[in-house]
């Protein structure tokens, strides 16, 4: 029978975390929305079951929350889950992580050669993270997210986080409407220590790190090229002038209102 998380090794407390080793166990995570769980090894996700259709399932959504919301604790322990495929073009809030809230943590994690498609608030970890507490020393690394609609970035599409995003990075394509981000695509968060080098595409609000960006930036940098209808920028597309010690190297492409660093500064 399919596994649950009570299948697993531990008890899904802070100081006993469920233990996932496959990518069955780390899918019935869905059941579990408010545990703690911990990788014990990298993981596979590129399996049959997994990689075909609408592949695998995020954890967390909207329908009838609060219960069906990420609210747990999730330490990926330094190692990487390869191969994640999601397909779901119509909907919105993909990623590994669909929707985070409130006391959601998700740390010490990487994903290698992710393909992520879904609507609005996609990104390669979380979709959309709202007051969550952590999203920290994790990364996105040679992986393509694409969104038909708008909040779209390599590692989170929307971000709002009491904790600064941290020490993470993000690698490869991303495209989207609008709110692009080779990291974050809507970013209501302080990012500190980290970049990304990423080929951002959109409509408009596209940025190398950062598509829109409400909250500082600090010690970051980004390399990769973006192309923009509108409101392009190498570091960020769109946002407030609280930039420190940051760069950008990319080419900007695209309409009006490029900027090197910034696009439009609010």
């Amino acid at each position: 029978s399919e596994a649950t998380p009570y299948t697993m090794e531990g008890a899904g407390t802070a100081l006993d975390p469920y233990q996932i080793t496959n990518v069955a166990q780390l899918q019935t995570m869905i059941y579990g929305l408010d545990k703690n769980y911990i990788l014990m090894n990298n993981i596979n996700a590129d399996i049959a079951g997994y990689n075909t259709g609408e592949g695998f399932v995020p954890i967390g959504n909207w329908s009838n929350p609060p219960s069906t919301l990420f609210m747990g604790n999730f330490d990926g322990n330094s190692h990487a889950i390869t191969g994640l495929t999601i397909n779901l073009p119509a909907e919105s809030d993909v990623g590994l992580f669909g929707v985070v809230l409130d006391v959601g943590v998700i740390r010490n994690v990487g994903l290698v050669g992710a393909d992520i498609h879904g609507n609005n608030n996609v990104g390669g970890l979380v979709g959309y993270a709202s007051n969550a507490t952590e999203l920290s020393n994790s990364y996105v690394i040679n992986s393509h997210v694409h969104g038909a609609g708008d909040q779209i970035g390599g590692l989170a599409g929307y971000a709002q986080l009491i904790n600064p995003i941290s020490n993470s990075y993000a690698t490869g394509t991303v495209i989207g409407n609008q709110y692009v981000g080779g990291l974050v695509g809507y970013s209501g968060s302080t990012i500190t220590s980290s970049y990304a080098d990423v080929t951002a595409t959109g409509y408009s609000h596209v940025g190398g790190l950062v598509g829109f960006a409400q909250g500082s930036i600090n010690d970051s940098y980004a390399l990769g090229d973006v192309s923009a209808g509108s409101y392009g920028g190498g570091l960020v597309g769109q946002g407030i002038n609280e930039v420190t010690r940051c760069y950008a190297s990319g080419t900007i492409a695209g309409g009006d209102t490029l900027g090197g660093l910034i696009g439009h500064i609010l």
